[in-house]
């Protein structure tokens, strides 16, 4: 047998391989290149750091209420008002401050009327922990 057609063979081999080579090398890099597109304007990820919140509870004797407070809102001042019974009659019952919103609430007991003047990032807190006291 001849070594010709077999080293035509082998190297015919050789130049078929390497081309598939440089076809899936070009796949690659065409791959690479959208995921570098795609990281690219995707922001980085970043740790959000929630730093617990300690609540204290604001209890009003006048007034017979309780509520629940940031702790750093109570260092504050005119974070919350709060009037009752003959009180409100005599302060503007409008609150025309775009800072602060108001709280009107009657005691199912004695049926007297409590008016809480208050920041607006507060409201929610203070609405879901309103409470007469005993």
């Amino acid at each position: 047998m001849k070594k010709g057609p077999i080293i035509l063979i082998a190297l015919l081999i050789v130049i078929i391989v390497f081309i598939g080579g440089m076809q899936y090398g070009k796949r690659v890099e065409t791959a690479d290149k959208a995921i570098a597109m795609i990281l690219k304007i995707t922001p980085p990820p970043y740790t959000i750091t929630i730093i617990p919140e300690q609540y204290i509870t604001i209890t009003d004797e006048d007034c017979k209420i309780s509520y629940l407070l940031p702790d750093y809102a109570q260092d504050q001042k005119n974070v919350v008002t709060v009037m009752c019974g003959a009180e409100i009659a005599s302060d503007s019952a409008s609150v025309k401050d775009d800072e602060y919103s108001q709280l009107i609430v009657s005691n199912p007991k004695d049926k007297t009327k409590v008016l809480m003047r208050v920041k607006n990032e507060l409201l929610p807190l203070i609405e879901r922990t309103f409470m007469f006291s005993k």
